[in-house]
Formats: structure tokens, sequence, C-alpha cells
């Protein structure tokens, strides 16, 4: 390692900050996310700008010390802060603080009371290894996300870092000479930049991804799937129940004279009574089932492993719970609202789950209306014999009707 020639380092690690905190605050613009943004950008200049400080000169005096390595540490404050922030775990800036403080007062301890160089960079690598193995294990542990494999590869460098760290703080046992002197600290920052810059703007652009595709598939009003993505997941919920041979039953179901509703209290109250009939059906539902709305005050469940007899048994509660229950408006008044429900219910099948899918959905709905001329505020069963109408006829999309992969 004699041979790393450490102005070159350094000035590889100013570019390298440079572009990484331009990159990492473009993705933060576009994902919404300017906050995280910035942590992430301010921390890695600290940690750089910190280094800097600590290696310029041949003989840095005791202040350029001590305001690198408090600079260092409130650097890495700023990152795990941006982390908080990603995750809306709140206090981001208590790790700014408490690192900031530690940092200052270690390197003023070590370097005016009892000077030691050793015992300064051993205080400030023990705060940085808690630092980073905190944040390390912690986003390799976060759930099933959008952005999982950017955590991943992003924990990845941060627990290198910390693997590194360690392996240093061990070496008067170990004797295993991890790095030696500044030019190994700056080339160990500059490939952990590189990593974890990298990893956070990979973060930022999968999660607003993730988030483009939940809005297409989310209905803004009621926050359940809308049309295009209850189709697409109950097509998958319908190939594995064929697979594992569970019957299948489809509920279509609308909210009675809803016009009425709208023409005469006014569509912020009608868009209530779409919000209040969804957690309603939500909280009468398993929560497995797949819940979501056709279109207009129409929605659409899909229960998988249930019988008919059960089936039916889950529509009835579901009418009992909003026709019961009926809606208090603003000004005192009690508002009657019911719904209408049409129901189909099929034992396990091996056809493809789209057609599946615009059988129930068409069979379903010509319940529904039976139930409309019925009366209304009522249950009424399909049944597999009937012929449903022509699929041009149909109420699905052509993403269901095949049209498209």
């Amino acid at each position: 390692m004699a041979t790393l020639h450490l102005p070159t380092l350094l000035i590889a690690l100013a570019v390298v900050t440079a572009v990484a905190m331009t990159l990492v605050l473009l993705a933060a613009h576009w994902a919404g996310a300017r906050r995280e943004g910035w942590m992430w950008a301010l921390g890695s200049l600290g940690l750089s700008g910190g280094l800097a400080l600590l290696t310029v000169g041949e003989h840095p005096s005791n202040t350029q010390v001590v305001l690198g390595y408090g600079v260092l540490s409130a650097g890495l404050g700023l990152t795990v802060g941006g982390f908080r922030t990603y995750a809306g775990l709140g206090r981001a800036w208590l790790p700014v603080l408490l690192l900031g403080v530690l940092g200052l007062a270690g390197a003023a301890l070590f370097a005016y009371a009892e000077p030691s160089a050793m015992a300064r960079q051993r205080w400030t690598a023990l705060l940085t290894l808690g630092g980073c193995g905190w944040t390390g294990l912690w986003l390799w542990g976060l759930p099933e996300a959008p952005a999982r494999t950017a955590q991943r590869l992003t924990a990845a460098g941060y627990l290198l870092t910390t693997l590194m760290i360690g392996l240093w703080l061990a070496d008067p046992l170990l004797r295993v000479a991890v790095w030696s002197g500044p030019p190994m600290a700056a080339l160990l920052m500059l490939m952990s930049q590189l990593v974890t810059l990298g990893g956070q703007m990979l973060m930022l652009t999968q999660r607003h991804a993730g988030e483009l595709t939940l809005a297409a598939t989310t209905d803004a009003l009621t926050g359940i799937h809308n049309r295009a993505g209850f189709e697409e997941l109950a097509t998958r919920k319908i190939a594995r129940a064929g697979q594992t041979q569970q019957p299948l039953a489809l509920l279509v179901f609308d909210i009675d004279h809803f016009k009425r509703i709208n023409d005469t209290h006014g569509h912020p109250v009608g868009d209530r009574v779409l919000r209040r009939v969804v957690s309603r059906a939500l909280n009468t539902l398993r929560p497995d089932d797949l819940l979501g709305r056709w279109g207009g005050e129409e929605f659409v469940a899909l229960l998988v492993g249930v019988s008919s007899e059960q089936a039916v048994q889950a529509a009835e509660r579901l009418r009992v719970a909003v026709v019961e229950r009926g809606f208090k408006l603003s000004n005192g008044t009690r508002l009657s609202v019911s719904v209408s429900i049409g129901l189909m219910a099929t034992p396990a099948q091996a056809d493809d789950p789209r057609t599946q899918l615009r059988k129930l959905v068409a069979v379903a709905d010509m319940a529904l209306y039976e139930a409309k001329r019925g009366g209304r505020n009522q249950v009424q069963v399909g049944h597999a014999e009937t012929r449903p109408p022509p699929l041009g006829d149909a109420q699905v999309s052509a993403w269901v009707a095949g049209a498209t992969g």
C-alpha cells in the first residue's frame, strides 16, 4: 500500500462525492424525497470533508483535527438520519446531534486533555462502527418493498465498511493490517462512497417506480385497488387457487340509489359514503380477500377457499354491515344507505385464470342486476349454468380479455 498517493485519492474522493451527491439529489427530487436526499448528500460531504481535514497538511493543528473528526461524525449522523427519514421514523436529527457531539467531544478529549492520535482514531472508528453497523443491519432486515434490491445493496456497503473497521480495531490482537495510514483510509472511504451513494440513489428511484405502479393500480378516493389493479391481482390469486384446488367466489356490489345521494346531498357526501362503504367492506371481509373499485359506485371482491354457502354468508354480512349502521351527516341527519350484491361461486377449475375471471364477473354482474330488479338491498346468487353475455359485452377490461400479453 506504500504506492497509494494521498492527494490523488483525495481528488478522486472529491469528484466521486460531488457526482454522487448530484445524482442522489436528482433522484430525491424525482422521487419526492428531498429531505432524505439532502441529508444523504450533506452526510456524504461531511464524511469526505472530515477525512480531508484530517489528512491535509503534514502536521495538522489540534483545532483542525478536532474539527475534522467532528465534521466526519456529523456526516455519519446525517447519513443515518437520512435513513430514518426514508423509513418515516421521525427524529431524523437525533443521530446528527448524538454522533456529532460524541465525535467532537472524543476528539477534543484526546487532542487536548489526553493527547493521543490512536485514541482519537479508535474513538471515531467505534462511532462509525456503530452507525454503519446499525444502518446495514436495519436496511438488510427491512420487509419486502419495491426498493428491496437497492436496500440490500446499500446494506452490503455499510456492512462491508463495518467489517473493515472492526478488523482494524481488532488489529492489535489479530495483526491483520487492514489499513495503514491516511492513504488506505481515503481509499476505503472512496469505495464506501461508491457503494452506499449508488445504493441510496437506487433506493430512491426504485421506491419512486414502485409508488408510480401503486398509484396506477390504486383508487385515489378509497385507497383500494382500482379496476386494473384488481384484475391483475385477481388473475394471480385465481391461478394459485387452481394449483391448490381451492374454490372461488366473486362478489359484485354497488350502492343503491347512489345518484340520488349525489343529487340530494352533493358529491362530497357521495365521496364520503363511498369511503365508508369501503371501510365497512374491509372490516367485514377477511384480510386475504381482494377488494377493488370496479367503477363509479360498483365494487368487486374475490374470495378464495370458500364454499358457496360461506360466500353467501360473507355477502350477507357485508350487506347488513352497510344498511344497519347508516351514515350520519355533518348536520346530524341520518342517511340510509344500502347495497345490492351479486355473487358467483365456483369449485376449483383448470381454466385459464383470465377466462375464469371473465366468467365470474359476467355471472355475478347479472346476479347484481337481478338483485336490483328484485327490490335492492339484497344478495342474489348467479349459477354456473347462466349464460353470460358475449365477450364484447362483458364488464372486463382488454387486459383481462386477453387483448394484451
